[in-house]
């Protein structure tokens, strides 16, 4: 849950910024961000509970929920490496926010929820 109160915040931060600097489009990101967090947050409430109903104690300590055929990925760093056409792609910091000037860890609000293939 402690996840769930950062990614809270640094969406809440985004939402003020925005406002402060008339910025309606990072206004927007902020306040998307905070209700998927709050829809995460619920969902991963829901599904702790129903696994203590059960009394399993392998599905209460499963790490990162999964829910609606998504995950979520932690920011990380991809080596570089040759594309199949040949062309190189020099190694980077994934955090989600398609911004490759600014590296965010998952407590800065870094990270992504990504679909399972297999779903």
């Amino acid at each position: 849950m402690s996840r769930t109160a950062k990614n809270t915040y640094y969406s809440g931060k985004d939402i003020y910024e925005g406002y402060k600097t008339n910025d309606s489009e990072k206004m927007k990101k902020g306040a998307a961000e905070v209700a998927k967090t709050a829809t995460i947050g619920t969902i991963a409430v829901g599904i702790v509970d129903v696994a203590g109903d059960f009394g399993s104690e392998e599905t209460s300590d499963v790490k990162g929920v999964e829910y609606n055929g998504e995950h979520f990925v932690e920011p990380h760093h991809v080596d570089g490496y040759v594309r199949e056409d040949g062309v190189e792609v020099d190694s980077y910091w994934r955090d989600g926010d398609g911004d490759t000037s600014v590296d965010l860890t998952a407590e800065e609000g870094g990270g992504y929820y990504r679909s399972n293939p297999d779903v």
